[in-house]
Parts: C-alpha cells; structure tokens; sequence
C-alpha cells in the first residue's frame, strides 16, 4: 500500500531514518524470550547453547541453571535433537516526536552438537503522533494459526490499513520504555487496561473524553468508550451527572442503554432524576412502553 496522506509520507520517510534493533536489545532478546533447553543424558545435562556438560541429581525436575552460561534450562528427557522455538518481542520507544511500538519475530534453533542459531526480525511497527493519528507498517501476513502466524519477512515493510491482525501481543517488551510527553499528560501510569497499547495510546491523545475518565480513574467507563465511543460521546452529559452523585452503575450498557431512550424521548437527561435512577430496570421498562 502506497502512502497517500501527508502524515503517511512522513512516516515512511522517518522509516528510512530509524536505526535497527541493537546488539544489546538482541541479546536481551536471546536471553529472555527464548525458552532453553537443558538437553539431560547419560553423560550429565547438556546445555544446548553453550555445550556445557555436568552432572547433576535432576530427579525429574522440570529445570535447572546452566553453571557456565547462567541461563535458565528447561530439562528434556525424550530422544529429541532439535528444538525450535519463536516469540514475539516489543520495543516501546519514541522516535523524531512520535511514539513508536517496534515488534520482532525472536527465532531459535538449539541443536545438540552444533551451535545455537538466532534470528531477530521486525514485523510491525505502529507510528503514533501527538495528536493521535497512526500509521502501521508491517511484512505481509500470510495466515493466522492458534500457536503462531507466518510472516514473509524477506520483504520491507510498508504500509498497511490500520487492522487488529498486525495488534500483536508480544512475549516480552523491552525493558528500557520511553513515552511521549503528551501520553503521560493524558493520564497514562503505566497500565493499559485490557486495551492494545496502540489503541490505548491513540484513544487518549485523540478522544477528550476517554482522556478525562481515564483521569477519573473511572477504568469501566474508559474501557467502554474504546468499545463504543460514538455511543459515550452521546451520553457524556448524563454520564457527568452520574459521576458528579457519585451514582454506582454496574451495568453500564443497560444505563447507556436507558439514556439513550430518555434522548430518544427528548427528555432532559442532564436532570439527576432520570440520569441517576433509583432502580434502573423499572425505569427502562416504564420508559420503553
């Protein structure tokens, strides 16, 4: 997919700007979102990616750590030689005034006898500016599987429509996170609340009023405005109402439900009468005959 807007050719040209993934992030990666294989035979425990042998009691334990390399080994006891192994890595960092969330397909090969083989390459990456727009590119994605996706990572990426197939959910992020000055602003403490960060990110510097219940620490509501904000936006002045009587809503798709057959009646919804009713499912049946 070509870039048309303004802000899509922007973005592709900071792609060409933006340094690989480091050493050290590499490593990191190896080390941790990999799972390692302690290979246990006659002759002691092999770890498969130092080559490392000692004895040691196991007594069926499920691992141990490796003496020399320090990593953490997952025992195998069967007859198996060869273990593949794949996860996905995230970066979350900000880059020329956009934050950027970077994801790898992390690969390994640990093969008894010959040295450990790793692969590190970026799949999707989502662009976000400070006012909210967003931009994916990612490799083609060929198919989904319940235990792993296929990527055609022999090609660049380039962009594609904004869809929950490149929303990944990585293994393990990066511990070194830098943010935008504004997403820290608009109420953002470290929590995504079930939401992809992607989403989240754009939801709070594009939506004022998901920023302001995120604010609130009014987490049910903010859910429900990346759900349906077009219905919050609706609602928003019986919603105030509620907040402001400290009114407990458990169900708030049937109190959505119930404002917006008050405004379909023209019924003044910013009155605390009908925005913060005593039982809620006598009115919705009285108002609904």
């Amino acid at each position: 997919m070509k870039a048309r807007t303004k802000f899509q050719k922007s973005i592709t040209a900071l792609r060409e700007t933006l340094p690989e993934i480091s050493e050290k992030q590499k490593a990191w990666a190896y080390r941790r979102c990999i799972t390692h294989i302690g290979k246990v035979m006659k002759k002691g425990i092999v770890c498969l990616d130092c080559g490392y042998v000692w004895q040691n009691d196991t007594t069926k334990s499920r691992g141990c750590i490796c003496p020399r390399c320090g990593r953490k080994l997952v025992l195998n006891y069967t007859r198996q030689r060869i273990f593949k192994d794949m996860a996905y890595l995230g970066i979350m960092t900000v880059f020329r005034g956009h934050q950027l969330l970077r994801y790898f397909l992390v690969k390994a090969k640990l093969q008894l006898h010959h040295q450990p083989e790793y692969d590190c390459k970026e799949i999707v990456q989502h662009w976000i500016s400070p006012q909210g727009n967003r931009v994916t590119l990612a490799v083609n994605k060929y198919a989904n599987f319940h235990y792993y996706d296929i990527w055609d990572c022999s090609k660049p990426l380039e962009i594609k429509r904004n869809n929950f197939r490149y929303d990944i959910n990585p293994f393990k992020i990066y511990p070194i996170k830098k943010y935008l000055p504004e997403i820290h602003r608009n109420g953002f403490k470290g929590e995504f609340h079930g939401i992809h960060p992607t989403n989240f990110f754009s939801l709070i510097l594009k939506n004022n009023i998901a920023e302001t219940l995120l604010k609130c620490n009014e987490i049910g509501w903010f859910q429900y405005a990346y759900r349906d904000s077009k219905m919050i936006i609706r609602c928003w002045p019986a919603i105030k109402i509620a907040l402001r009587h400290k009114k407990e809503i458990k169900d708030i798709a049937l109190w959505l439900d119930y404002i917006d057959t008050l405004l379909f009646f023209q019924k003044d919804i910013r009155n605390p009468k009908y925005a913060c009713p005593v039982d809620l499912h006598k009115e919705q049946k009285r108002d609904r005959k």
